[in-house]
């Protein structure tokens, strides 16, 4: 038998055991190799929106200071609310998943 061919055949048998063994742990509660990747990615972006959020209520809460009409006083009170809402619902989901942010400073 080629040599090149017997590695080719037994890399396959590799990737397919792997890929079972991959399967076998999804359904076991195991996490495969593939999963903490995009665990990573989802984390970095839940903590990507927390930042933003936090960064948009403090702009929010900035803007207000400025108002002067009652219109303008009004609008900046529901963006406000609307940011902290948004901010909130980052953190519960962060904290729901039980990732912890030590700092969110700017």
């Amino acid at each position: 038998m080629d040599v090149n061919l017997q590695r080719s055949q037994e890399h396959g048998r590799t990737n397919k055991k792997g890929m079972l063994q991959n399967i076998l742990d999804l359904f076991l509660g195991k996490k495969a190799d593939i999963v903490p990747d995009r665990e990573q990615d989802e984390t970095r972006q839940l903590i990507e929106d927390i930042r933003n959020a936090r960064s948009e209520w403090i702009t929010a809460n900035m803007d207000f200071e400025y108002a002067k009409e009652q219109e303008l006083i009004d609008y900046c009170t529901y963006i406000i609310k609307a940011y902290q809402i948004r901010y909130e619902y980052f953190l519960r989901l962060a904290k729901e998943k039980g990732i912890k942010v030590y700092s969110l400073e700017d």
